[in-house]
């Protein structure tokens, strides 16, 4: 119910939910200047592989007493079938993203790029993205 994600709406998570996207859209859309192609499309599921495989790796080294603790309820290991049926969702949406920014990158090339065409699309993106009150 809403009580159980009552912490998510709290000040002080949304506005590191905001600098936590607006630090990724900047390096992206600024100050990266890598092309996002599709032929580089397999390089996003071993990114994710690789955070999987850290979350993993660290679960039981976020506590003191050494309890598996997992960042997100997905990557727990214990819950079986659920965390693969998660894992494949979340690899879609992954994929699902990076053709989203292959296409953003593709139009803002068309556009002409430079810093202001792209700083337009990281504001574009952050007013999309970011979130002062729930």
């Amino acid at each position: 119910g809403p009580e159980s994600t009552e912490q998510l709406r709290e000040w002080t998570t949304l506005m590191q939910h905001n600098a936590n996207a607006a630090a990724v859209l900047i390096e992206v859309g600024l100050l990266g200047g890598l092309p996002v192609r599709p032929s580089d499309f397999a390089l996003a599921p071993l990114f994710g592989l690789a955070y999987v495989v850290f979350s993993w790796l660290m679960r039981g080294r976020w506590t003191e007493s050494g309890t598996p603790q997992f960042l997100y309820f997905f990557l727990d290991t214990t819950l079986g079938t659920h965390t693969t049926i998660a894992l494949a969702v979340l690899l879609m949406v992954l994929l699902m993203f990076y053709a989203a920014f292959c296409a953003l990158d593709g139009v803002l090339q068309l556009l002409g790029g430079g810093a202001t065409t792209n700083a337009i699309a990281v504001i574009a993106l952050a007013s999309v993205v970011c979130r002062f009150r729930d």
